[in-house]
């Protein structure tokens, strides 16, 4: 069966000096499953700076917008700007359906939240067929103290929702997580897959990160990391073993430094050559000015037995801490220039221009730029991008914005010589809120559309252990739901469906109702996309659920 992953992909990405100081972990720490996606976004108001992508290896072809972003060409500060998945921020919260599509195809996603805000079902859709279709559907559950306890996976197949994969969590008593055993289903049963087991010492540092992979009935070794601190917390060495040959053998270990306020200065990686710590892979070394501002990175290999010179990058900044110019380096005996990037910003913080340029051996020469205008919330409305044809600035793409309630759109457009016309560019829907940028949508189309809506219902759900008047199913539901009373007596009741102005638009059920009777089938055909109230009033007691209702 065909996993599908998440579209809202938690952007968890680094700036490139903290991904060269873990990327080398990354392999053995992080899931790359497909439930990961999800996990992230249960990870509520998670700040995210850019991916400053360097040209170290090979120059990246500036005509190519999509590339643009990623060496900062694009209308986002270094190592400034706030970003955010538009469902991971409470301006989003309690319950979100959103939908956005392009020239290629269309995707909704509904996400729901218990009263504590905590994500717990993302169900997602593709377009077909002139109709939503179900695609794939996550479901967490939680704890009372907030810690996950599990995520499953599930794909849509003859309409039904089949099991695909499952993760589970156990913590101790300070919420330090233990274990994580991930599996995956498959002819009815969940089958083991690869299992985690962690500890910490006093102060929450973690210690040891055992990695198994399951084989023929029984758990065997796979990888093992050892980890220390010193008295402010931070991680002063890593060591990664692999199992081989029923021992642990030395594989990668890491030494990192730091100044007094906590910042990285530097971080070597060395390899175990057989007998010692003899193999020099890598040391990244890092400067700061007073407010925190790094000013330089540098990068040495140790392919030659000694440590070498081979990259660098140097930033400066105004005083409010936005990066106004950024200098790559390469070693060739010498520092030689490579590029060369110069940015300007509005009183607000947000960029107004971004000039790239490349050194020619003699001089920096004018490579590509653009140019970028917002409204008075803050929103982009237009983005323009320029290449130097040699002697003067011409026009090559745009995007133009336009906001309106629950709804951005962005169109694209290319120059033919004379004038604009309709044509692909990299077109990125989202929304300021606070100083966060909450992201949608991003890819390269001449049209996109982003819908988005949240509900504040103030409706609690039931608690962990909590008894229930009745139960729901799908939900959302695309045509049928399915209502399962839970009571244990007889009754009169009715169940009513409200929409969110309070209005009832249809009685579901009006009579006694007896203990673990007939369920009741709501057809939803009739009722337009959205969340709903659900009532079930017996007596004196009542309960109330949400509804989705989805197309």
């Amino acid at each position: 069966m065909k996993t599908r992953k998440s579209v809202l992909m938690p952007l968890l990405a680094i700036a490139l000096w903290l991904m060269s100081t873990y990327s080398a972990i990354s392999q053995e720490t992080k899931n790359p499953m497909s439930l990961k996606s999800f996990r992230d976004k249960t990870e509520k108001h998670v700040a995210q700076p850019n991916d400053m992508k360097s040209l170290q290896n090979n120059r990246i072809e500036l005509q190519n917008p999509e590339n643009w972003n990623k060496i900062g060409i694009g209308n986002k500060p270094v190592h400034k700007q706030t970003e955010k998945w538009g469902t991971d921020g409470l301006t989003f919260h309690p319950d979100t359906i959103i939908s956005f599509s392009d020239n290629y195809g269309n995707v909704k996603e509904i996400l729901l939240y218990d009263n504590n805000e905590y994500l717990v079902s993302e169900t997602i859709f593709d377009w077909q067929d002139n109709g939503w279709v179900n695609s794939m559907r996550y479901s967490a559950t939680y704890d009372e103290n907030g810690n996950l306890l599990t995520v499953l996976g599930q794909a849509w197949d003859n309409d039904v929702w089949l099991n695909n994969e499952l993760s589970t969590f156990t913590y101790d008593a300070s919420g330090n997580g233990l274990t994580e055993l991930y599996q995956y289903w498959e002819e009815g049963n969940w089958v083991n897959s690869e299992l985690t087991i962690n500890t910490f010492d006093g102060n929450g540092n973690q210690l040891t990160r055992l990695g198994q992979l399951w084989d023929t009935g029984a758990w065997l070794n796979s990888s093992f990391s050892t980890m220390t601190y010193d008295g402010n917390g931070n991680k002063l060495t890593l060591l990664w073993q692999i199992w081989e040959s029923e021992a642990w053998l030395n594989s990668d270990l890491w030494t990192k430094t730091y100044n007094t306020n906590g910042q990285l200065l530097t971080n070597t990686m060395v390899g175990w050559d057989g007998t010692g710590w003899g193999m020099l892979m890598y040391r990244d070394t890092f400067t700061y000015d007073e407010a925190g501002n790094m000013l330089t990175y540098t990068n040495e290999s140790g392919d030659t037995g000694t440590w070498t010179n081979n990259y660098m990058e140097t930033y400066t900044y105004d005083e409010n801490g936005n990066c106004l110019t950024y200098l790559v380096q390469i070693w060739s005996g010498v520092w030689d220039n490579l590029d060369f990037m110069t940015m300007t910003y509005n009183a607000n913080g947000k960029i107004l221009t971004n000039l790239y340029q490349y050194w020619d051996g003699a001089a920096w020469t004018n490579a590509s730029h653009g140019i970028f205008s917002y409204d008075a919330d803050g929103n982009e409305i237009n983005s323009l991008y320029q290449y130097w044809d040699g002697a003067a600035w011409t026009n090559d793409g745009q995007v133009e914005y336009d906001y309106q309630a629950g709804l951005i759109n962005g169109n694209g457009f290319m120059w033919d010589g004379s004038g604009w016309v309709p044509g692909e560019w990299y077109v990125e829907l989202g929304i300021y809120d606070n100083g966060n940028y909450f992201v949608f949508f991003g890819n390269m189309a001449s049209t996109a559309q982003a819908y988005y809506s949240s509900y504040p219902l103030g409706i609690k759900e039931p608690a962990i252990g909590q008894s229930v008047l009745f139960t729901l199913y799908p939900n959302p539901a695309i045509r049928n739901m399915t209502i399962k009373s839970e009571m244990n007596q007889y009754g009169w009741t009715t169940i009513n469906l409200y929409d969110l102005s309070g209005r009832m638009v249809d009685v579901v059920y009006d009579g006694i109702l007896q203990p673990g009777g007939q369920p009741i089938t709501l057809n939803t055909s009739d009722f337009a996309p959205g969340i709903y109230i659900l009532e079930l009033r017996t007596g004196s007691i009542s309960e109330r659920q949400k509804v989705s209702i989805i197309r």
